[in-house]
């Protein structure tokens, strides 16, 4: 082991050697195409050259300047044995030199400094770890975060609270330490002296607040706050300004002039109104409002109603014969339901950025979740089963047959795929889709069954009976829309 050592720094030594000969074989070079140039004496010249280079690239050494000869393994067999687990064993290459480097315990990377992820939730929105054993317990127990503990630490009248209330979110770990056992943040006791306050050490851990999609409105606007605002005490302390409670995290960041205007938006919106058709004008706010959440999406929806729906009014007077008909609230409503379309099919999310829903007759809830499940051609289906159905692994293949299995039989079922993110880009998999569009394909499903079984009754009945116990199952025991719809009732067979 002492000689393969001595081996590896003789070697390194070697490189370092061989890299300044070239340098300074360069450097002459340039001063000598210098000095005959400029036809002087080179003595009177003197060029400074720097070598960048530190042995804490470990890995541009290890995997290009010390790195082995190429690996090219090939098999040829007859059986179809597609097992991505050796494939992704037998691909890996580790040379001899990255191999010494291992062996010898070389550092590979480093970091500096520390990062302490910081927890982002709303109220009583954190993140439960329970059993069946402690489930009440972890119930009724609200657990301790790093963002509860911090509102707990300026709350303290001590010199550390004190200290706290003016740190915004983000600097908290620059000066107390995040004990995980008993949940609780401790003022550090290394580090660099406070100036003006004893027993304060500050080091050069960051903190990192976990990122929020807009899409999440009070949660990312929640973010927003934590991050300008020092020494929050509360949840509702981040909703107040100047003794006034504000209902939404949204409101209190407009009030503090945290968000930008929508004076982009609404500029964008006036061109678009002078050239545009009104079809075009409501492509344009769904994409504003899918990609780039204005903050009063509602204004700019009551100030451009009217060149959204020209297109509307002008269809109704003319199906109506009077040019009297002036804009209603139905037209309105149409055009909501064309917009709330577009960001269904932007984002796959409904209308809800600060505008109103548009209200939907059923029997357009049932055509709109029918026909996007419809559309796909069945020849091209075919050719990808045909060209991935031999690719598919044992375990891939067993759950294939069992599927195909129960669709030629006509039994129907249900059946949980769980599978790597991704599985449903490749795949194909159906559409999922979250408990707040229950009531639509629960519709749907009415609708679809209908059609499909009319003609056996006793399978549709079973079938009934099996989505009911499958979503009792899936809402926990909790109070959620899993049932029709209000006011209306299943036409399923039982």
């Amino acid at each position: 082991m002492e000689n393969v050592k001595k081996t590896s720094q003789s070697r390194i030594r070697m490189t370092r050697s061989r890299i300044l000969m070239v340098i300074q074989c360069i450097a002459a070079e340039v001063l000598r195409m210098v000095a005959t140039h400029l036809q002087c004496d080179c003595r009177t010249f003197q060029i400074n050259v720097e070598l960048c280079s530190s042995v804490k690239s470990i890995k541009y050494i290890c995997k290009y300047v010390n790195k082995g000869s190429d690996l090219a393994i090939f098999e040829v067999q007859n059986i179809n044995k597609n097992d991505e687990i050796a494939r992704y064993q037998m691909g890996r290459y580790i040379s001899s030199n990255e191999a010494i480097w291992h062996i010898l315990s070389f550092p590979i990377h480093e970091r500096d400094p520390a990062v302490q992820h910081l927890a982002i939730h709303l109220e009583n929105g954190q993140r439960v770890y329970f059993t069946e054993e402690n489930v009440l317990q972890r119930a009724f127990e609200a657990p301790k975060t790093t963002l509860t503990e911090f509102f707990t630490l300026c709350q303290k009248p001590d010199v550390f609270g004190q200290f706290a209330k003016t740190l915004v979110y983000g600097d908290v770990p620059r000066y107390f330490t995040w004990n995980k056992s008993s949940k609780k943040w401790k003022p550090r006791k290394q580090g660099k002296p406070h100036p003006s306050i004893t027993g304060i050490f500050k080091a050069k851990t960051l903190g990192r607040l976990y990122t929020v999609h807009p899409k999440q409105l009070e949660c990312f606007y929640l973010r927003l706050l934590l991050v300008n605002v020092p020494g929050p005490t509360s949840f509702e302390f981040l909703r107040t300004v100047n003794g006034r409670v504000f209902n939404t995290y949204q409101d209190e960041c407009r009030e503090l002039q945290l968000l930008e205007d929508d004076n982009h938006w609404d500029l964008t919106l006036a061109d678009a109104a002078l050239t545009s058709t009104p079809n075009n004008i409501r492509q344009l706010f769904a994409i504003i409002l899918t990609t780039c959440y204005p903050s009063q999406a509602q204004t700019l929806w009551e100030k451009y109603k009217n060149c959204m729906t020209e297109d509307i009014l002008h269809r109704m007077r003319q199906k109506n014969q009077c040019q009297n008909i002036d804009y209603t609230p139905e037209i309105y409503n149409e055009a909501l339901v064309f917009i709330e379309d577009l960001c269904v099919l932007i984002s796959n999310l409904p209308l809800n950025y600060g505008m109103p829903s548009p209200n939907r007759p059923a029997t357009d809830l049932v055509n709109t979740d029918l026909q996007r499940e419809k559309p796909y051609d069945h020849g091209s289906l075919a050719t990808i089963i045909m060209n991935s159905e031999p690719l598919l692994t044992a375990e891939q293949k067993i759950i294939h047959d069992r599927i195909m299995l129960a669709v030629a039989a006509e039994q129907g079922g249900f059946f949980f795929l769980d599978a790597p993110g991704g599985t449903e880009e490749e795949g194909r998999a159906p559409r999922s889709a979250s408990l707040g569009d229950t009531p639509r394909l629960y519709e749907a499903l009415n609708q679809e069954s209908l059609q499909n079984f009319e003609n056996h009754p006793e399978e549709v009945g079973h079938l009934s009976e099996q989505l009911e116990s499958t979503m009792d199952e899936a809402a926990g025991g909790m109070d959620l829309p899993l049932g029709p719809p209000r006011g209306r009732s299943s036409t399923l067979p039982r």
